[in-house]
């Protein structure tokens, strides 16, 4: 069994760049480890937030409000659950359907490199 931490809005599944290769960065083994990830952003956060320049403070107050807290922001569910009930989809349409008859209803979890709406599918 495995856990996602993913963002409540958004659905989307949250990457820890401190994990290694990137298909176990979203991946947590148990819900504690899930938590702990969540608790080490928002002590990061708390500490971006304490170290910010005046300049940040002023330009990007939005950074620092309470509700941009990971803490807030981020939910953890089981990996089936997660697939049966919370993701989300969207429709896209590939580069080269300039009429737009066909659209693809694919994750938002979807990587630009496997979506055919990006250039990046194409150049592979």
């Amino acid at each position: 069994m495995s856990y996602y931490v993913y963002n409540k809005e958004t659905t989307k599944i949250a990457m820890n760049p401190t994990r290694g290769k990137r298909h176990l960065q979203a991946e947590y083994k148990t819900m504690a480890a899930a938590t702990a990830a969540i608790t080490r952003w928002d002590k990061k956060w708390f500490d971006d937030k304490c170290n910010a320049s005046d300049f940040d403070k002023k330009y990007h107050p939005e950074r620092f409000e309470d509700s941009a807290r990971p803490i807030f922001k981020y939910a953890i569910a089981d990996a089936a659950y997660y697939h049966d009930n919370i993701e989300k989809f969207e429709i896209t349409y590939s580069m080269y359907d300039k009429e737009r008859k066909n659209p693809i209803k694919q994750s938002v979890n979807t990587p630009a490199y496997m979506d055919p709406g990006c250039e990046s599918y194409w150049t592979m």
